[in-house]
């Protein structure tokens, strides 16, 4: 299987595990790339001891678990950029199967 072939799979995999979890938000990949921003995996809405925040997870391989300094950069300011637009906290996830 190709490695894009591959990171589909896994994207899809984490998607119904999260997204069972709670509500999926859908980002503009566009809005985000022109703001300079990281591009988003996958987002959504949870709520714990009646609080709502934003998740925003990016899928790693196994292979390459771990983020750059300048995507956690971008990610990190997705993150900011979110909240601030939803008026709510968000939380980055870095996720990969073992």
């Amino acid at each position: 299987m190709k490695t894009f072939e591959l990171g589909l799979k896994e994207e899809s995999w984490w998607s119904v595990f999260f997204h069972g979890k709670g509500i999926p938000v859908l980002i503009s990949q566009d809005l985000l790339r022109k703001k300079g921003l990281g591009q988003v995996d996958l987002c959504f809405f949870k709520k714990e001891d009646g609080v709502v925040s934003l998740q925003v997870v990016e899928v790693k391989s196994p292979s390459r678990p771990v983020l750059s300094r300048k995507q956690r950069r971008r990610l990190l300011g997705t993150c900011s950029f979110l909240s601030k637009v939803f008026n709510i906290s968000s939380k980055l996830l870095v996720k990969a199967r073992d």
